[in-house]
């Protein structure tokens, strides 16, 4: 036999049977049943579904569309420093009964989780004057990889995002159609609290998320938080220098809530004075300090209308013990905290009509 008879040609090559096609299409079925809900619904690229996003949009769908609207609303956004920071019964409280307050804190999210959040939510409803207070940190914005949503976000600005060459833009598609790694508890929310309600299904309000740091034991909270020490968490953000990206994120933002109605005040929560003393001795860390200051704490810069910035434990007139870790606060030091925010918000005079 000549050797070029065992040589597999398009003719010889066995044909997939019936099973493998089969497979094929139940794999892209899938991919399409778990990238639609968190992703394609949303107007945004596949993606993996983000734990408690979708909730917080039930939240917030539930304030604004259930019963009379209120004459003002002040919706405000961020991470667990906002949970642990303000709290919304007593900003509520302090703001009086004409203004509703929605603090919907998104655990762990930096700008671009905030980002995509917001643009899940509808116009509010309360006529307003309204206010999005949106919480800013040092570590969101220290350079990170662009992944698939900044990309996607930053698309058509090519100082930052390069077009994909032939082989990436195929790359893209395939991916399209592959199943996205996730929590199944967090793509099931999408599909509860996003994909059911445009078909008419109104689940029940998701119960808020507990102060679990709060009522944890002190054993417990410390092995919890042992990353978010002052010098540990400060030295995480070693030879990162300042992101423009996220800056440029964070404009799209603001612009995005100004577009809803909102006047956007942006606050710096307070974080240890030990922190920041550990990031000035980094290398980068004088520097991207600085351009942390002159931009992101600039409403000229971000376009918000102001920006409140609280320093270190000194600027709530306590010390250093008021933090559990390198900013997240105890019961009385949020006390502290929502009451400088109702101050700063009466100050600006922006709730009276």
């Amino acid at each position: 036999m000549n050797w070029r008879d065992d040589v597999p040609t398009l003719v010889s090559w066995p044909r997939p049977g019936r099973a493998v096609a089969a497979a094929i299409v139940t794999t892209a079925a899938i991919g399409v049943a778990l990238t639609y809900p968190s992703g394609g619904m949303w107007r945004e690229p596949p993606l993996p579904a983000y734990g408690g996003m979708t909730r917080l949009v039930a939240h917030f769908r539930h304030a604004n569309e259930d019963g009379p609207p209120p004459p003002r609303q002040v919706l405000v956004l961020g991470s667990s420093l906002t949970r642990y920071g303000i709290v919304q019964e007593q900003l509520q409280h302090e703001l009086g009964t004409g203004t509703r307050v929605v603090v919907l804190p998104l655990d762990g999210a930096s700008i671009w989780e905030v980002l995509r959040l917001a643009r899940r939510f509808d116009r509010p409803r309360a006529p307003g004057p309204n206010v999005a207070i949106v919480e800013v940190r040092r570590a969101e914005f220290r350079a990170v990889d662009l992944y698939r949503y900044e990309r996607f976000v930053l698309r058509d600005k090519p100082e930052f995002v390069s077009a994909p060459g032939r082989l990436g833009a195929l790359r893209q598609r395939v991916s399209d159609l592959t199943p996205p790694r996730q929590q199944i508890t967090a793509w099931w929310e999408e599909v509860r609290y996003g994909w059911l309600p445009r078909l008419g299904v109104r689940p029940s309000v998701p119960e808020a998320e507990p102060h679990r740091l709060w009522a944890m034991s002190p054993a417990r909270r410390q092995e919890t938080l042992r990353d978010f020490m002052p010098e540990r968490a400060a030295r995480m953000l070693r030879n990162r220098k300042f992101s423009r990206p996220a800056l440029a994120t964070l404009r799209l933002l603001v612009a995005e809530l100004q577009g809803r109605g909102y006047r956007v005040l942006l606050f710096s929560p307070p974080v240890s004075s030990r922190y920041l003393a550990t990031l000035d001795t980094l290398p980068a860390g004088a520097v991207a300090e600085a351009a942390y200051r002159a931009t992101i704490l600039s409403a000229d810069s971000t376009g918000a209308d102001a920006v409140i910035a609280f320093g270190t434990e000194r600027s709530l007139g306590v010390g250093s013990s008021i933090f559990y870790d390198y900013g997240h606060l105890r019961p009385e030091g949020a006390a502290r905290e929502t009451r400088r925010i109702a101050e700063a918000l009466d100050a600006l005079g922006w709730l009276r009509r």
